[in-house]
């Protein structure tokens, strides 16, 4: 699915009826970019060979969660795909770490106590030999921190804007028990004093 064009992955979406028949011009644009974006990390998986697999598990990982994340998003779970995205820089950082580390590789798979923390993650690729010139240029594993921290508040809901549930469920619709042309309803138009019928089937 990665491999092909946005056009055709978009077409199957709407086939599925995961996505609507009519996605706006900014979603399809977003979508392009996404596309863009989840295919170079799957790539990773192909490019990188050789890896041991206390540091190739990690780049798996990574190609799985980045296949998911357009449907999530052309399907509007933003916080689904805030918590794969999250997930993602937690296993490129993982990667980085356990590349050098097969001990405590192992300590992770065998003690269930065993739990290596975001910020020593984060900590040691940013003090790692080969990333320290590059940080000093690009500061790209700061950005990595900047973006989870970001995600983290979204995932966990933070403040209320990140609250999606109280937005879904206002936007629910239900049918009037005397709707003979299936018209929908939102619960707060509704002035009958009974909660209607929803518009799933028991």
């Amino acid at each position: 699915m990665a491999k092909r064009p946005i056009n055709v992955i978009v077409a199957y979406l709407k086939q599925k009826q995961i996505v609507s028949h009519s996605p706006s011009a900014t979603m399809l644009l977003n979508a392009r970019h996404i596309h863009e974006l989840t295919y170079s990390l799957i790539l990773w998986r192909f490019r990188l060979k050789g890896l041991p697999v206390h540091s190739n598990v990690f780049i798996e990982e990574i190609a799985s969660d980045a296949l998911q994340i357009l449907p999530q998003i052309m399907m509007g779970y933003s916080k689904t795909a805030k918590l794969l995205i999250r997930g993602i820089i937690e296993n490129v950082l993982r990667h980085i770490y356990f590349a050098d580390h097969p001990i405590e590789f192992g300590y992770m798979n065998s003690d269930k106590k065993w739990f290596l923390p975001f910020d020593e993650l984060a900590s040691y690729a940013k003090r790692h030999p080969e990333y320290v010139k590059t940080e000093r240029k690009v500061a790209a594993i700061e950005q990595l921190i900047s973006l989870y921290k970001d995600l983290s508040g979204g995932v966990h809901g933070r403040s209320v804007r990140d609250l999606e549930m109280r937005t879904a469920l206002k936007k629910i619709s239900i049918r009037r028990p005397d709707s003979h042309d299936r018209a929908f309803v939102s619960p707060q138009d509704d002035s009958s004093g009974e909660l209607p019928p929803s518009n799933f089937p028991c």
